[in-house]
């Protein structure tokens, strides 16, 4: 997952920003995953929605650099991915359904910025990047959105919780619904129940609130 862009400070940007480019996206592609609990469609997203959204495609390779599992080219708008990654994700594997969905996340925040050849130049200065410049942060949480659409997450959660569930066993629910790790579900949620403006967007949405908002002194 790590690229190019790892050290450049990318346009900041919230996370409810970008809790809502997620909705936008499904909402244009994927309508069904914001009314009915089922994983995100990945393949269709990779070899077809994200062409059409922003015109980048797919490309398996043979080999990629030691650690990385796929890899956005932004100079020649592909997403690279060896055949053995391409056929994890085929089977659902929750790993390779993140990592994926995370190169989607690159393409969709990230592709508009990275023509312009003054945030290039800015690789390798000694300018700090905050937290929510980082691309490989706003691309994990952009994975996370994807994989588990806030309308259905809530409600789900919200019923779950009414009938007596506890939250482990919500949490593995979640996690299986929605083909992804416990680990993500987990983090997920902490970051909704923890950040202000997600929880607001909530309400705006329309959506019954399923968690209890917890003020923290470092919201962004």
């Amino acid at each position: 997952m790590p690229s190019f862009i790892d050290n450049l400070p990318i346009k900041p940007m919230s996370f409810q920003a970008i809790e809502q480019e997620a909705l936008f996206f499904l909402y244009d592609y994927q309508p069904c995953a914001l009314t009915r609990m089922q994983p995100t469609d990945m393949i269709q997203i990779l070899e077809h929605d994200i062409y059409d959204h922003c015109g980048v495609r797919l490309e398996l390779v043979d080999t990629l650099p030691r650690s990385v599992e796929a890899q956005t080219v932004f100079q020649t708008k592909r997403i690279q991915m060896t055949e053995l990654g391409y056929e994890k994700l085929c089977t659902g594997s929750p790993r390779d359904r993140f990592t994926t969905a995370h190169e989607i996340g690159h393409c969709i925040l990230h592709l508009p910025e990275i023509s312009n050849i003054q945030l290039l130049a800015a690789r390798g200065s000694s300018y700090k990047i905050r937290p929510f410049e980082e691309p490989e942060r706003q691309a994990n949480y952009f994975a996370a959105a994807l994989l588990m659409p806030l309308p259905t997450l809530c409600e789900t959660y919200r019923r779950l919780s009414i009938v007596g569930y506890s939250q482990d066993d919500i949490f593995t629910f979640l996690a299986k619904s929605f083909k992804v790790s416990l680990q993500v579900v987990k983090i997920r949620i902490d970051i909704i129940s923890k950040n202000k403006g997600v929880y607001e967007l909530i309400s705006k949405l329309g959506i019954k609130q399923p968690f209890a908002y917890c003020r923290t002194q470092k919201v962004v």
